[in-house]
């Protein structure tokens, strides 16, 4: 055999190992230690199994071992996905880390969350970005000048807001800064993963821009938790657990709301 038909061969082999690895890559769900790391992985086990088989991918729970440490690994985005206690979840919710995917009701309510990158920085976040900016929104411009003056030479101008968030959609452009309104319209209509900050003194301005998906998308994790509901095993689980609801929140247009609007959901 040559030494390229080798080289070809050890290429395939390499390549070939590589994909069932990333297909396998587990999904880690972080539990709030309410009742001790068996009895949570435990009862958590129906939910497991049925997003596991659902979503194609193996799906992991583990119990934090107590709430500091818990709200310590979510704040370092060691989890993509967490179940934790309702008022952990609208303080995280308020701080823009993460989004609510799901209520559970009962007794001891918990919420399973997904994690969504705040933008700390946008003049540093945004640097060699190209910026799509609507032409009737003053204060966009006004904005853009305020946070990112030394890009405004490089932005290119759009008819309206709603066409300067498609750009962004569309990947057009790398980020935009838009009414609220236009940036969850294009989001609702679109699987391009666009990320936002609300800027504070530009009221109802918001700047999006793409973002990296989590993966699975928090979108498919919804669909999935509310099949779960419909399941045999998911209304014994709820039944026997005695919680008397399992809701799912629509996340089509969260990732283009603010932190204070994800905090006004449950």
């Amino acid at each position: 055999m040559s030494g390229a038909r080798r080289a070809f061969l050890a290429a395939l082999l390499i390549l070939g190992g590589l994909g069932p690895a990333r297909a396998t890559t587990p999904i880690e769900i972080v539990l709030a230690p309410l009742y001790g790391a068996v009895a949570s992985i435990r009862d958590f086990a129906p939910l497991r199994a049925h997003l596991q088989k659902t979503l194609g991918r193996p799906v992991e729970s583990v119990s934090a071992r107590d709430h500091a440490s818990q709200l310590d690994q979510l704040r370092r985005h060691r989890y993509d996905y967490a179940v934790v206690p309702p008022h952990l979840a609208q303080q995280l919710s308020a701080e823009g880390r993460y989004h609510p995917l799901m209520t559970i009701t009962g007794p001891d309510p918990v919420v399973l969350i997904a994690h969504h990158d705040p933008v700390e920085t946008p003049r540093e976040h945004l640097a060699g970005m190209r910026l799509a900016l609507p032409d009737d929104a003053s204060l966009a411009s006004w904005t853009a000048q305020r946070v990112m003056p030394e890009r405004l030479a490089d932005a290119r101008r759009y008819p309206n807001n709603l066409a300067a968030a498609t750009a962004v959609s569309r990947g057009l452009a790398d980020a935009a800064i838009v009414q609220r309104s236009a940036a969850r319209r294009v989001t609702a209509s679109t699987a391009a993963p666009i990320a936002a900050t609300l800027d504070s003194n530009a009221a109802g301005m918001i700047l999006i821009h793409r973002n990296a998906p989590i993966n699975p998308p928090p979108e498919a994790f919804a669909k999935a938790l509310a099949g779960f509901r419909e399941t045999p095993k998911g209304a014994h689980y709820l039944v026997t657990h005695g919680h008397g609801a399992l809701r799912t929140i629509d996340v089509s247009g969260l990732f283009a709301a603010s932190a204070s609007d994800t905090a006004r959901h449950p």
